[in-house]
């Protein structure tokens, strides 16, 4: 398991490598000072953590111009570390962030992966315009 290294906390061990994680996500900037059992001390040099920024997902839906029409999807992202990877609609990762779809009150899901796997899903709905109706006039004789 990871041990919690805290920036006042001294470990005391023996003369083999270890390996430690600062798995809090607490950004800060550590020194760690370690002593073997022989009582020989050695610190590291300063290690920052920086702070863990979630991802959040964007989409700008750009409606079809006429009823029936395909329209397209932007997706975008904040936060994370990038670059990023969009999973669209379940057609795979990929850079790609420009899609064609077609216009439904369906909801199409999409997965933001960052640079450092980090994933956060969303969805975005891709209105349509107005079906245009001729309603043919009725004429009667004179």
């Amino acid at each position: 398991g990871f041990v919690t290294i805290t920036p006042a906390t001294t470990v005391v061990a023996g003369v083999t490598a270890f390996d430690y994680a600062v798995p809090s996500g607490a950004a800060d900037t550590y020194i760690f000072r370690i002593t073997d059992v022989n009582g020989c001390p050695v610190s590291t040099n300063a290690v920052t953590i920086e702070a863990i920024v979630p991802i959040v997902p964007a989409a700008n839906p750009i409606q079809p111009l006429c009823f029936g029409g395909t329209g397209t999807i932007v997706l975008s992202a904040t936060g994370g570390q990038g670059p990023y990877r969009y999973n669209f609609n379940n057609l795979g990762f990929s850079t790609n962030d420009t899609y064609t779809a077609t216009a439904s009150a369906t909801a199409y899901p999409f997965i933001v992966k960052d640079n450092l796997g980090c994933e956060v899903s969303s969805s975005v709905i891709l209105g349509e315009p107005t079906e245009v109706n001729f309603i043919a006039p009725v004429i009667t004789p004179l």
